[in-house]
């Protein structure tokens, strides 16, 4: 009897989640025969999904599960093969419950009018307070909306997305006043991430250690330059800032390499490692550690589990960071215009 009771119990639990976390959209778009919609969102799994069906008449209908409110995309083609010229992508706020849209057409799906998510509602009504700002004051009036709304998922979403770019204490203190389901939501897990990993990896911080194959197959492992000085150059092949900034890096690196620097460029090129290898050559970098950073991309998902950038909060190519022989990091250099800065730091360490 106490098993039956404990089941009903379990089941009951199942299904009362079941329902928090589950969301229907539906909704009318005028516009033609043969026109499929995809929708773009993060599952109660973690999971990015492209959820797709073909329009019925003129409805369609989605169904799945999300853990709160979240800000999605939803987009349409015709036929079964996407175009540049099909894609008219709308962002809105999904949350849990019955969600509908009407108004809109193929060709024009911003005209939908979203109804049922009240999270949704406040963003259309703060986005009309952004309109015909510049960026300095829409940035400004965003950061008091946050102050004024701390337990708000337009507040999070906004924070989410300024994270990286604004400073960390100012971050820190906007999301420290947020309350305790905000901060566990999905954008609130995104902002304490970014905390901790930008935190982890600030000048006078331990540099965190990592271990890669480098091009010529050889285990790297940062750990194992204790006692020299380390540039690690966060880079791409396709990055054009990047390469045109390489030969003045060589000349850095020839200059002070046998004083005691040492240089591991880390690639952006998972995906790319023809194009990595062929930059290496064309670019003569071979006399220094060239490593992949480690993300894997397929099947629509990012696992940068092992991304060395994402260990060390790398929002920008090209960004250099300085290590001492003791393992500590000494400078952090953002895009080319910090060449001077880096040049001096590394004078005033040999010289």
């Amino acid at each position: 009897m106490k098993k039956l009771i404990l089941l009903i119990l379990a089941v009951s639990f199942s299904l009362n989640l079941f329902a928090q976390n589950h969301f229907t959209f539906s909704g009318k778009i005028s516009g033609g025969h043969d026109v499929h919609i995809d929708l773009l969102y993060i599952n109660s799994q973690g999971k990015r999904v492209i959820d797709s069906c073909a329009l019925q008449g003129e409805t369609f209908s989605f169904r799945g599960e999300i853990n709160g409110p979240q800000m999605v995309s939803l987009m349409t083609y015709k036929g079964h093969f996407k175009s540049k010229s099909d894609d008219d992508p709308t962002n809105f706020f999904l949350e849990p419950g019955k969600i509908t849209a009407i108004g809109g057409s193929y060709k024009n799906l911003k005209k939908l009018k979203i109804t049922g998510s009240k999270v949704q509602d406040e963003y259309e009504a703060f986005e009309k307070q952004l309109k015909h700002l510049d960026e300095k004051k829409q940035e400004d009036k965003i950061r008091q909306y946050i102050i004024t709304h701390p337990n708000s998922y337009v507040s999070a979403f906004q924070l989410s997305l300024y994270s990286t770019s604004w400073p960390l204490n100012s971050v820190k203190n906007l999301y420290s006043k947020f309350n305790p389901a905000l901060q566990k939501s999905m954008y609130g897990k995104e902002i304490q991430k970014e905390i901790t990993s930008i935190d982890n990896s600030a000048v006078n911080k331990k540099a965190i250690n990592f271990n890669s194959i480098d091009i010529n197959g050889k285990l790297i492992r940062l750990s194992d330059f204790k006692g020299r000085y380390v540039l690690i150059d966060f880079w791409a092949s396709w990055c054009v800032p990047c390469r045109e900034s390489t030969p003045h890096l060589k000349k850095l690196f020839n200059k002070y390499n046998k004083a005691g620097l040492d240089v591991i460029a880390v690639a952006d090129d998972d995906n790319n490692q023809n194009d990595w290898k062929k930059a290496v050559v064309k670019d003569k970098t071979e006399a220094w550690h060239n490593v992949l950073d480690g993300t894997v991309r397929a099947n629509n998902e990012t696992d940068n589990s092992r991304s060395i950038s994402n260990q060390y909060a790398i929002y920008s190519l090209p960004t250099r960071v300085l290590i001492d022989k003791n393992g500590i990091i000494i400078g952090r250099y953002e895009g080319t215009e910090s060449a001077i800065a880096l040049d001096r730091k590394l004078a005033a360490i040999f010289n």
